[in-house]
């Protein structure tokens, strides 16, 4: 039956649901076939599925990847075109932002619709700074790429850092790690810095975040939502206080705002 929601499956409209679709019903329908599995070993049903870790995975698999950054592409398109509205970027004029983990640079590039003066930096894998639309992005944009390992290496000094969708990626553990080498990256006055994480908000009682929070479990050991309370604690752990926390219209994500403790 071919009618206004039907047309979300077509590659060339504007809201297509083709690359999700695509990406569930094979990669992601064959780790969710292991969850059983894996709560009765604990074991990452991803690395059940598939005999090795999901970023070595993709590393190997060209068409998996690109229909997984079309898929990440669908899925934060809103949230890139809500982010100059839920927090109000003027307030870095001629700051420095850092995006750890940023990809290609997009969330950058929709908050310096907000305020142009802002100079953005990446920090992200090799692969990622190399790539070609990371290369189109540092010319077009003026974003300056860095290869690193967010987990070990030096993250660039900045003035407010980024991190977008990365956190659930990885365990507690693994989270402080991250934000370890983070707080201790940062250098000079530290009471003008923030620090800005962008992830669902996880609510029990919601359908949306449930299925997510499953399907986090099912790709990578330790993955997981977290609710709002859940980033409070992890972050003061970790050396950050919370300031706010900014809600996205019409979704589940949030904007939840940290400063470093003194």
């Amino acid at each position: 039956i071919q009618n206004e929601a039907s047309e979300t499956l077509r590659k060339d409209h504007p809201d297509t649901l083709y690359y999700f679709i695509d990406y569930s019903s094979t990669v992601l329908y064959k780790s969710a076939a292991h969850i059983y599995d894996g709560l009765i070993s604990r074991k990452c049903p991803f690395e059940l599925a598939y005999g090795e870790q999901v970023f070595s995975f993709f590393s190997k698999n060209e068409e998996a990847t690109t229909t997984f950054h079309k898929t990440l592409a669908a899925v934060q398109k809103y949230t890139l075109l809500a982010i100059p509205h839920v927090y109000d970027w003027t307030k870095w004029k001629n700051s420095v932002g850092v995006d750890i983990g940023g990809g290609p640079g997009e969330l950058l590039i929709a908050i310096k619709q907000s305020e142009p003066s802002i100079k953005p930096i990446v920090f992200d894998s090799i692969d990622v700074a190399q790539s070609a639309l990371s290369k189109e992005n540092s010319q077009k944009h003026g974003i300056s790429f860095v290869a690193g390992d967010f987990f070990k290496d030096e993250i660039p000094d900045g003035d407010f850092y980024l991190i977008k969708l990365i956190l659930h990626d990885w365990s507690d553990n693994q989270c402080s790690v991250i934000l370890g080498n983070l707080r201790r990256s940062m250098k000079g006055d530290i009471k003008k810095k923030s620090l800005f994480v962008i992830e669902l908000e996880y609510d029990r009682n919601d359908l949306q975040s449930t299925n997510l929070d499953i399907i986090m479990y099912s790709v990578m050991e330790g993955a997981r939502e977290r609710t709002e309370q859940h980033f409070k604690d992890l972050l003061k752990h970790n050396g950050f206080e919370h300031v706010a926390t900014h809600k996205f219209p019409n979704s589940n994500n949030a904007l939840f705002e940290f400063k470093p403790s003194q």
